[in-house]
């Protein structure tokens, strides 16, 4: 052997197989590994101790601490409160899914210590938030305001709204297909006005011949001016044979020109619409109400118009008008602040108590 550890046998080197462990080695390792990894676990299990769980009192205040901050937080900006008790709120918050409503939150709980605090929104099933809650108490600031509301628009029967009939310095038009002729008017109505109705017009009409054709009064809108717009609100046919040879009233009756506005001017337009008929109308060249309305002719069948101040049809118009409502003082309650308090676990110590002003106010009902 040489000083390498290699066995010379004849003129060969072999290398000699290192020596294992006795049974006597291999005990007394074991032995020192088992007390080395028992030590390990036992500061294991210590330091696990060591760490706050579900039971312990820290993790009860984090919860407690967790759950209050939320519930402020959704609180603070409620928009309406449907449900106030002692114990649980129903409110509404701003749309959070784009759908155009608001959602829908509810806390809750039973009052028996050691029971769930419970979470609803919207249609969903409850959640419970807290499994061991032993307090939750709310308290509710309100704060009286006293508004102002108009009442219910009240609408009058019917009556003459305007009346231009003279009875002297009558003139007769005669209509044809081209010839047509109208009334402008807007007659005085009080200043709370909400809106007004046409529903009878009265025009002094006769036939031509036997055999008049059809004729239409109709609604038109008018410019600032006092003249047809083209818009038409509705209109009443006349038969060929409603007119007689002489002048009588004829009443044309309306059912939808009745959200007139208080600014809004009507014209009462009168057009022969049967070819190779013709039929007469009054008017006058005395207009008694120049500021209420005036006279308006065409000769292109309603294309264009000019304007006649100082005539007026032979005009009655019946109709009704709104006015809006008495006003009333009201005295309502706004919903201002929410007292929380909230106890988790049975120990004194981890409760949360906080109050949240709420940013909108929502008119609620005495609890």
């Amino acid at each position: 052997m040489n000083k390498h550890g290699y066995m010379i046998v004849a003129g060969t080197k072999v290398k000699r197989k290192r020596r294992g462990l006795t049974l006597a080695e291999l005990t007394v390792a074991m032995s020192v590994m088992t007390v080395v990894f028992g030590g390990i676990s036992s500061a294991l299990v210590i330091a696990s101790h060591a760490l706050p769980g579900r039971k312990q009192p820290a993790d009860a205040m984090v919860r407690a601490s967790r759950w209050a901050e939320q519930i402020a937080s959704e609180l603070h900006c409620a928009t309406a409160a449907r449900e106030r008790t002692p114990n649980s709120i129903t409110f509404t918050v701003p749309d959070r899914d784009r759908d155009g409503a608001g959602e829908i939150i509810r806390y809750a709980w039973s009052s028996t210590p050691g029971t769930s605090i419970t979470r609803q929104y919207n249609d969903a099933p409850a959640d419970d938030i807290i499994t061991d809650a032993y307090d939750f108490a709310l308290g509710y600031q309100l704060v009286t305001e006293r508004r102002t509301e108009e009442g219910d628009p009240v609408q009058s029967p019917l009556q003459k709204l305007i009346e231009f009939d003279t009875n002297y310095n009558l003139k007769s038009h005669t209509l044809n297909t081209s010839r047509c002729i109208g009334q402008t008017l807007r007659p005085l109505l009080p200043n709370d006005t909400v809106s007004w109705s046409i529903d009878y017009v009265y025009v002094a009409m006769a036939s031509g011949s036997y055999f008049s054709g059809d004729k239409t009064i109709q609604l038109q809108l008018a410019d600032a001016n006092g003249l047809p717009t083209g818009v038409v609100l509705e209109q009443v046919v006349i038969g060929p044979y409603a007119l007689s040879s002489t002048y009588s009233w004829i009443r044309a009756v309306f059912h939808n020109a009745s959200a007139l506005q208080l600014t809004d001017k009507v014209c009462v337009v009168v057009k022969q619409t049967t070819s190779a008929t013709w039929a007469y109308i009054l008017y006058t060249d005395q207009n008694p109400h120049p500021t209420l309305g005036n006279l308006v002719k065409s000769t292109n069948g309603g294309a264009s118009w000019t304007s006649q101040p100082s005539d007026s049809l032979e005009l009655y118009v019946f109709g009704t008008i709104t006015r809006a409502g008495d006003a009333t003082e009201k005295e309502v309650q706004l919903l201002n602040q929410v007292d929380i308090s909230l106890r988790v676990g049975d120990a004194g110590f981890a409760q949360v108590d906080t109050a949240v002003q709420i940013l909108n106010k929502p008119e609620v009902s005495e609890p």
